[in-house]
């Protein structure tokens, strides 16, 4: 008898851990802005548009200019047509980026980076498609979350193992904003059904594909 109320007693923990963990998950919630947020860029303006740019609007001629102006982080750029290069190279905050000429107006922006999902959850409001399965180029597992608009998408890769559950503190590595529309799902992703193991979402991308 004790043996079982033990047990159940771990059961009951790890359930109430669980639900306490993905919490956050369950519907955007308020993140105060960091100084990481702010040298990145990201407090220039509202998501989709990032340092001012908004994909299909903003002059690609303008990309220098306000790339300088919004993002605190960057320390130089590499000019030679299409892309132009973004770097950023003052400790701690790391990255690079590119921006695309799509016709005349910016047409896709790259950024490598380090920040916490739950930054553009809270902006953008729960993920529509979720991708998750081998990395093609790496001996490891490509996990990547989806927004979308009308004209625009954004993506977001995630860190997390085949096993790990994704989470609001999972770390985004890389994020990108292009033209496009995900609606529906395409079918090399699974439509957004809440915090589960990566593997399930590879499981349900399958299932799809049958």
């Amino acid at each position: 008898m004790l043996r079982l109320l033990f047990r159940l007693s771990l059961l009951i923990f790890a359930l109430a851990a669980a639900m306490i963990a993905l919490a956050p998950l369950a519907a955007p919630r308020p993140v105060d802005a960091t100084p990481a947020w702010t040298a990145y860029g990201f407090a220039a303006c509202e998501l989709p548009c990032w340092a001012g740019i908004t994909v299909g609007e903003t002059p690609f001629a303008d990309t220098v200019a306000l790339t300088a102006a919004s993002v605190p982080a960057l320390t130089s750029h590499t000019i030679a047509g299409s892309p132009v290069f973004l770097w950023g190279t003052a400790d701690p905050y790391y990255f690079s980026g590119l921006v695309y000429l799509g016709e005349t107006t910016v047409g896709r922006v790259e950024l490598s980076l380090k920040l916490p999902a739950d930054y553009l959850i809270a902006r953008f409001g729960l993920p529509a498609c979720v991708l998750s399965g081998p990395d093609v180029n790496q001996a490891g597992h490509l996990s990547a979350i989806y927004w979308g608009g009308a004209d625009w998408v954004a993506a977001a890769f995630v860190n997390g193992s085949a096993n790990g559950l994704f989470g609001p503190a999972a770390t985004i590595y890389a994020f990108s904003v292009f033209r496009g529309n995900m609606s529906p799902c395409p079918k090399t992703t699974a439509p957004w059904r809440g915090a589960a193991a990566w593997w399930r979402y590879t499981a349900w991308i399958e299932e799809q594909a049958d």
